[in-house]
């Protein structure tokens, strides 16, 4: 999304949604600002975290 806004990739299917980050007219009431660029990103560090507090936890597993 951001080498869309700066023309440094090219979306050639039209979607609503990258249409406005290719446009910079992006709207508050754009799903890929909440999905794609907040909530996965941190669903996956919080996933990753959890991970690591488990192996911290275990008896078994070690950190390298």
């Amino acid at each position: 999304m951001p080498g869309l806004s700066a023309n440094e990739i090219q979306n050639n299917v039209s979607s609503p949604n990258y249409d406005e980050f290719r446009q910079n007219a992006i709207t508050i009431t754009n799903s890929n600002i909440a999905n794609l660029l907040w909530y996965y990103p941190y669903y996956t560090l919080s996933q990753i975290n959890a991970m690591m507090a488990g192996i911290e936890r275990s008896g078994s597993l070690s950190r390298l």
